[in-house]
C-alpha cells in the first residue's frame, strides 16, 4: 500500500498541527477496503461507460495550440481540469434530461419541474473550505482544508456533496492521497449526523488521477489512473459514474421530509466560500 500523504492546515497553533490532524483522522476510524470491496467500487458497467467526447478532446487540443506548448505541462493542469470537469458534469446532466423527458410523456408539468430543478442542484463548487472543530489535550482546535472542486447536489450546510477534487500544481509523478483529510471531514461529519457519508474524491494534474473512496462503512480505496496511456474513457467515466450517484443521492432526498438540524448545526462542520 502506498504511503497517505495529508493536505491540510489548522487554523491555530501551527506547532500542534501534525499531533491535531493526526488526532482528528483517527476520530473518524476508517481503515483499508477489502479487495473485492475495492474491485466492485471501482468497476464501470456497460450502462456507466462514456465515450470519449468529441469537443472535448479538440478543446484540450486547442489549449496545446493557444499556448505554445506541448503536453505533460503544468501550464495546461487548470484549464484542462476545468474542461474535463465541466464537461462531463454537463454530458451527464443533458444524458439524464433527455432520457427523463422520453420516459415522462404524458406526465405532469410539475414532476418534469422537480426533476430539471434535481438536475439544476447538481453543480460544481470551486475554492470551497471545510472546517471542523476537534478537541486535543484540552485544547479546540479548528481542522481546516481547502478543496479546488466539489460537486453540490443540495445543501452546503448539509454537506450535501459526495465528490470533491483538487489540483495539483505540478505535474505529479505518483499517487496523491491529498484529498483524503477532506473527504474524512466531511464523512465523519455526515456520519455523525446520521446521513449518507459516501464520499469520492481525486488528486489530479489533468494527466494523473488518484480516485479515492469512502464508503458508509468508513473503508477506503484508490484507483490511479493515468491520460497520457490511453486511459481517458476509463477516467471519464468513473467521473461520469460518480455524478449519476449524486443526481441519484439528489433525488432520494428530494422525496425525505428536510430535517430541522443541518449538519452544520449538529457537528459544527462549516463549508466557506
Amino acid at each position: 500500500m502506498q504511503p497517505m500523504r495529508f493536505g491540510s492546515e489548522l487554523d491555530n497553533d501551527k506547532d500542534n498541527e501534525s499531533e491535531v490532524l493526526d488526532d482528528f483522522l483517527g476520530a473518524t476510524v476508517i481503515s483499508p477496503s477489502s479487495w473485492w470491496r475495492k474491485r466492485s467500487t471501482w468497476h464501470v458497467g456497460r450502462d456507466d461507460r462514456l465515450e470519449m467526447p468529441r469537443s472535448l478532446e479538440m478543446l484540450l487540443d486547442d489549449y496545446n495550440l493557444a499556448l505554445g506548448v506541448e503536453s505533460p505541462n503544468a501550464k495546461l493542469i487548470r484549464p484542462r481540469l476545468d474542461s474535463i470537469l465541466i464537461q462531463i458534469l454537463s454530458g451527464v446532466k443533458e444524458a439524464r434530461q433527455r432520457s427523463e423527458n422520453t420516459s415522462l410523456r404524458g406526465v405532469s408539468q410539475s414532476s418534469r419541474f422537480g426533476m430539471s430543478a434535481i438536475l439544476d442542484a447538481v453543480s460544481w463548487g470551486s475554492r470551497n473550505r471545510l472546517c471542523i472543530a476537534h478537541d486535543f489535550e484540552g485544547c479546540s482546535y479548528i481542522v481546516g482544508c481547502t478543496v479546488d472542486y466539489a460537486l453540490w447536489y443540495g445543501s452546503r450546510q448539509d454537506l450535501e456533496t459526495n465528490f470533491i477534487v483538487v489540483q495539483s500544481d505540478v505535474l505529479m509523478e505518483d499517487e496523491c492521497w491529498m484529498p483524503l483529510a477532506a473527504m474524512s471531514i466531511i464523512h465523519y461529519a455526515r456520519k455523525k449526523a446520521g446521513r449518507n457519508a459516501e464520499i469520492y474524491g481525486i488528486c489530479t494534474d489533468s494527466y494523473k488521477w488518484t480516485f479515492l473512496h469512502l464508503n458508509s462503512k468508513s473503508e477506503y480505496s484508490s484507483l490511479h489512473l493515468d491520460w497520457t496511456q490511453g486511459q481517458q474513457e476509463e477516467i471519464v467515466s468513473q467521473i461520469g459514474k460518480i455524478i449519476k450517484q449524486a443526481i441519484e443521492i439528489a433525488i432520494s432526498e428530494a422525496r425525505m421530509d428536510r430535517r430541522k438540524m443541518t449538519v452544520s448545526q449538529m457537528t459544527g462542520c462549516m463549508v466557506l466560500e
